[in-house]
């Protein structure tokens, strides 16, 4: 027969796990925790940001002021990334149906920005060059 503390001890095990399981569940959908996300920021500022970095690859995805294009379609980020040659592109990332996408340029679609960010972290596809945090 198992003692109190025992059991006592097995159940504080499992609710920690279980806080910490969801807590982590909780941060990884929640886009306020992402390093590269910024949220109250203009382009001029994102433009600035970037250019103290100055460094191909380096970005942020800050909320779109024109939040929709249409009923259906939604455009609440935009992905600004440093190329190569040291200009500042802006990408405008489209949400439909839960997918994100950038576009006009791909019918590729995203579950998540960090599904964006470790996508084009190893190919750059249409963006001028692979993102580096």
């Amino acid at each position: 027969m198992k003692s109190f503390e025992n059991l006592l001890s097995n159940k504080i095990y499992e609710e920690n796990k279980y806080i910490e399981e969801n807590l982590i569940k909780y941060n990884e959908n929640n886009i306020y925790y992402l390093p590269y996300y910024y949220n109250d920021i203009d382009r001029n500022k994102c433009e600035n940001i970037l250019r103290l970095i100055n460094r191909p690859g380096c970005f942020l995805i800050r909320q779109n002021n024109y939040y929709y294009l249409s009923s259906l379609i939604k455009t609440p980020y935009v992905l600004s990334i440093i190329s190569p040659s040291l200009n500042i592109y802006h990408y405008i990332l489209y949400r439909i149906n839960k997918r994100l996408f950038i576009k006009p340029y791909s019918n590729k679609y995203y579950y998540s920005l960090k599904h964006i960010v470790k996508y084009h972290q190893e190919k750059a596809d249409l963006l001028p060059c692979t993102l580096v945090e």
